[in-house]
């Protein structure tokens, strides 16, 4: 890719070349850091071919709200699984105090902490 340019372009314009490759633009971007021009090139690529992905995630809400709302749900399956020879779901009262039993909230202000490096 640094030898022949005109190669890694092409694997830019092509999806599914662009998809195939992702390691080796991974590394030639990491060899190649000043190279902005195709650092944007990825970067507005990666947008253009996920933005449905994108859309859809937003409009359903945060990240950590989509993430969040699929482990409960995968939670709650493994447990109705396991109690599978219950006749009826599990009340969502009930849902809620096992994911709770399971998964404590850890509250979190966010700030990043210098670690200490002196012993």
């Amino acid at each position: 890719m640094k030898m022949t340019p005109q190669f890694r372009d092409a694997i830019l314009e092509d999806q599914h070349f662009f998809l195939s490759f992702g390691t080796e633009l991974e590394l030639y971007s990491g060899f190649e850091r000043n190279d902005d021009a195709f650092l944007g090139k990825i970067l507005r690529r990666g947008e253009s071919l996920f933005k449905e992905v994108n859309e859809k995630f937003k409009a359903q809400g945060s990240t950590d709200e989509n993430l969040t709302e699929r482990y409960r749900t995968l939670l709650i399956s493994q447990i109705a699984w396991q109690e599978r020879e219950a006749p009826n779901p599990l009340p969502v009262s009930k849902q809620d105090e096992i994911l709770e039993s399971l998964t404590p909230m850890q509250e979190s202000n966010g700030d990043v902490e210098k670690k200490n490096t002196m012993k």
